[in-house]
């Protein structure tokens, strides 16, 4: 398999100038996508796509504003944003399923996506957001990973939450009691599902005396009715009342002699075989920024590998063993302070059967060549008439 994907990202992220009001965001991703793959089972090469090209594209504008900057009690933030998708990849399109090729896959709509508001207390040790929100943006993400274009990267696949491109009416609230420690959790109900808990614990510190140490640990719910594969030839489904997971990260900065700064990371995610498309996942990967640290000083470059077991809902029966990994490395060029280009190249390879019945092994693999473009403008809507009269 190989494809090609060329991304323009255009971000507009919130900043404070002295006296905003209203400070809008936009972000606009378009991948180009040329992809060819082929497998050695005549029944899977009949009913997949072996040939296709597409063009996804995501669109998003938002808007957020402080609640003394509009005259009222400080430590609020409300954020609206309206998503735009089409992305869509063909139907019948042969995976690998848990690396694919576009990060912004997801269903053609328009819709309004975030609505939500934020109250932080007690010198911002408490913080509660109320509202429709991404469970990501909170939780069981990691940031040194944030670079990488496949999002298994950066989000562990494993994790069931409100998560891009579905976010969910709930609430979430972090406390970091102190400097070191963060205690969360959120509580949401997605449309038409019973409701997703989650609770997280972060540390960040230098304990190990060679660098910023981040560590999570988190476990999630479902409460809702899961069917799983017991064994398809005999005794079909079954259903269970819940679903469950528990999940890891790590950021480690390390010492170096090439770069500015080297940062280690790595993620393990384990749920119940049965029960979950994602059995087990890990991963693992380095960034090192400012290789040319006089010449390139804002410069990176990263490599990670990354397993996935697939659980009991992908399997032909219960014997069957199927697994995804990963390769990936990309490259990112700052051209200014607000431009930068990524040039990216993800190898996936799946081994396994496939669930169509038929048990003959169909191994198929992925190359996929990206190149992002990402521009970030500060600009601001609205002012108060002190910073007007001021311009």
């Amino acid at each position: 398999t190989v494809s090609l994907s060329i991304a323009l990202v255009t971000s507009l992220p919130a900043i404070e100038p002295q006296d905003w009001i209203v400070q809008p965001s936009a972000t606009l991703v378009l991948d180009g996508i040329a992809d060819a793959k082929r497998s050695d089972d005549a029944a899977i090469a009949a009913n997949y796509a072996t040939k296709y090209g597409a063009v996804l594209g995501y669109a998003a504008l938002g808007a957020s504003s402080e609640t003394d900057r509009l005259g009222l009690w400080s430590g609020g933030t409300t954020f609206v944003s309206v998503e735009a998708y089409r992305a869509r990849m063909p139907d019948k399109d042969l995976p690998p399923r848990v690396f694919g090729a576009s990060d912004i896959e997801a269903e053609n709509a328009v819709q309004l996506r975030e609505l939500w508001y934020e109250q932080r207390m007690f010198d911002e040790r408490i913080r509660v957001i109320v509202g429709r929100q991404y469970g990501e943006c909170e939780f069981g993400f990691t940031e040194t990973a944030g670079d990488f274009p496949n999002a298994a990267f950066p989000l562990n696949p494993t994790i069931t939450m409100p998560a891009y491109p579905d976010p969910a009416l709930g609430i979430a609230v972090i406390v970091t009691p102190m400097p070191w420690l963060q205690l969360g959790g959120g509580f949401w109900a997605p449309p038409d599902e019973d409701y997703v808990g989650l609770v997280e614990a972060t540390v960040s510190s230098d304990l190990l005396r060679i660098g910023d140490t981040v560590a999570k640990l988190g476990y999630w719910r479902h409460e809702s009715t899961v069917d799983y594969l017991v064994d398809a030839s005999v005794t079909g489904l079954r259903e269970a009342s819940n679903n469950w997971g528990v999940y890891g990260s790590l950021d480690q900065t390390v010492p170096f002699p090439v770069g500015r700064e080297t940062a280690l990371f790595g993620q393990v995610g384990i749920t119940p075989e049965a029960r979950n498309e994602i059995a087990r996942f890990y991963s693992g990967g380095i960034v090192l920024t400012g290789i040319f640290e006089e010449l390139r000083p804002e410069d990176s470059f990263g490599f990670a590998i990354a397993h996935a077991a697939e659980g009991g809902s992908l399997r032909v029966d219960t014997e069957s063993t199927e697994s995804e990994m990963s390769y990936e490395w990309y490259w990112r060029f700052a051209v200014t302070d607000w431009l930068g280009v990524t040039a990216a190249m993800n190898y996936s390879t799946r081994s396994g059967v496939w669930a169509t019945g038929d048990g003959t092994p169909s191994p198929s693999s992925q190359l996929t060549v990206g190149l992002r473009l990402s521009a970030v403008f500060n600009t601001c809507l609205l002012y108060t008439s002190d910073a007007a009269d001021e311009e």
